[in-house]
């Protein structure tokens, strides 16, 4: 009989891969994220064969659908399972995602013109444009007139030949969602 059996075991490594999570998330009316959500550890250890594990990118956990949600969330989930010799380091981790009640606010701020040439002077009508938003209740105080920066790009109404500015948000908080501008036109004269 035959005393010898050749395997093919390839050569075993193991490396740091990320976690990436997959929500369905609806909230009662009025609430929402206040933050993207944070999962820990937001990547593992895991070790196999190298052909296997050169090809992994990351990890996802299980699908995580929740409906209604008014309340922060903090749930241990379980990850995919990807392949009987591929060991993870662990095999859950944590999901935490703060909710709040959201608000409306505004802001009547001033704007900025850029790519101006020195050549050109611009009156405006008006002269500062309202910012409507979004915030959580928790983080209502922490946003004032030095949250935004607004501004019109002068050589993008040049280059299509728009006779009026275009106010955009180019600096917002993170935690501040939902931004409108009030009016979206801005008209201007050019002085000579």
């Amino acid at each position: 009989s035959q005393d010898t059996i050749y395997l093919n075991l390839g050569q075993l490594t193991s490396k740091k891969i990320p976690l990436k999570g997959v929500f369905d998330f609806s909230f009662k009316s009025g609430y929402h994220l206040t933050n993207s959500v944070k999962i820990t550890p937001d990547s593992i250890f895991v070790s196999g064969p190298k052909s296997q594990i050169d090809t992994l990118k990351n990890i996802h956990l299980k699908k995580l659908v929740l409906k209604d949600i008014s309340k922060s969330v903090n749930q241990i989930l379980k990850m995919n399972e990807i392949s009987d010799v591929i060991k993870f380091s662990t095999k859950e981790a944590t999901v935490f995602a703060e909710v709040d009640r959201f608000t409306e606010g505004n802001l009547e701020l001033p704007f900025e013109i850029i790519n101006l040439p020195d050549s050109v002077s611009v009156t405006t009508f008006p002269k500062s444009v309202k910012v409507f938003y979004q915030v959580g209740l928790i983080n209502f105080s922490k946003v004032n007139a030095n949250s935004f920066k607004i501004v019109c790009d002068y050589s993008n109404s040049l280059s299509n030949n728009l006779n009026y500015l275009i106010p955009k948000v180019i600096t917002k908080p993170e935690f501040v969602t939902s931004v409108k501008i009030n009016p979206n036109k801005i008209e201007y004269l050019i002085q000579k």
